[in-house]
């Protein structure tokens, strides 16, 4: 499948995009980014140039992740969609898309970026790759809480826990219960941790939406000590990790395309990919104390996935998500 992938691909490109302060999901960045190499083109496939009547968006622009846990690439296929309208082969349109992206001098950007690897396919798919070092910063600006305010200073556990899960009154209930226990698990998870000083967050009884660590920083997602710049790779390399790191990006796309949000699926999906994580990868025992970094990546995991759940279960199923089991 490689080698067949490898024939049929153009040379490949290297694609920066500043990260914004807003909420931009991958999907809408590399959308946007389309919209911005159209507009950018001198070369007939500028968005003015589309038949009249026709309005192309960067919310049409057709993209989405490759079904693949071993690695993090999305798809589009605009060049197919602007073929017919611009009466142009859609491996033209494709390579000409793909050389007029907009670039960046990364020494002088003031924000992160992320890098993407774009890959042009016969006949006519335009594929983008995240590297290690992306899928890092990725991670680690979702999880990265931010500024205390006087309203949101660090609580400590009260003396009587939240009440455990209860089932959802709805056909789904039994999903949906597996769903908040599985959101229950990963507080007592991050709890424990933090009493064991292995990482340090700011509310032990997870009242806000935004990510609760605060030590390490950054989460050691990478394996860098001695490595140069091109042999950084991700620490979590486990099928269960990269499994699990697919579903959390899935869900803020999901979450930004309401026309495609299906809660139940999203929360059952991102739920039992956690439990088969939980099953896999170990956090404590040897895993603690001769690779602690690998623990508090591990725990990054954790982490997002209590966010992701906490999200789904209060503000789009509109059911409690319980803190403890």
């Amino acid at each position: 499948m490689e080698s067949e992938v490898a024939k049929n691909t153009s040379n490949s490109r290297l694609l920066t995009i500043s990260l914004p302060s807003n909420s931009a999901t991958i999907k809408q960045l590399l959308q946007q980014q389309i919209m911005a190499a159209m507009a950018s083109s001198s070369r007939g496939i500028a968005a003015a140039n589309l038949p009249k009547g026709i309005e192309l968006t960067s919310k049409t622009i057709p993209m989405y992740r490759l079904l693949d846990d071993s690695y993090v690439m999305y798809r589009s296929a605009i060049a197919f969609k602007l073929a017919s309208l611009l009466q142009l082969p859609a491996i033209k349109i494709a390579n000409q898309l793909a050389t007029s992206f907009p670039t960046i001098n990364q020494e002088t950007a003031c924000q992160m970026c992320l890098d993407f690897k774009v890959e042009v396919v016969f006949p006519g798919w335009i594929n983008f790759r995240l590297s290690d070092r992306t899928l890092a910063t990725w991670l680690q600006q979702l999880i990265q809480p931010s500024p205390i305010t006087n309203e949101e200073k660090y609580t400590s556990p009260s003396s009587s826990p939240a009440s455990p899960a209860s089932p959802a009154p709805s056909s789904s209930s039994r999903t949906l219960f597996l769903a908040q226990y599985a959101h229950a698990r990963c507080c007592s998870l991050l709890r424990l941790a933090h009493w064991q000083e292995l990482i340090k967050l700011r509310d032990l009884e997870f009242k806000t939406s935004q990510g609760q660590f605060i030590e390490p920083n950054p989460i050691p997602w990478l394996i860098e000590e001695g490595a140069g710049i091109g042999q950084i790779t991700l620490r979590l390399v486990h099928p269960a990790e990269r499994c699990l790191i697919v579903q959390l990006l899935d869900v803020p796309d999901a979450i930004a395309d309401p026309s495609q949000l299906n809660e139940v699926k999203l929360v059952t999906a991102l739920s039992n990919a956690f439990e088969e994580f939980y099953r896999s990868c170990r956090i404590w025992g040897d895993v603690k104390t001769q690779t602690p970094k690998l623990a508090q990546a591990r725990l990054g995991l954790v982490g997002l996935t209590q966010l992701s759940l906490r999200s789904l279960l209060q503000d789009h199923l509109g059911i409690p998500a319980p803190i403890a089991l």
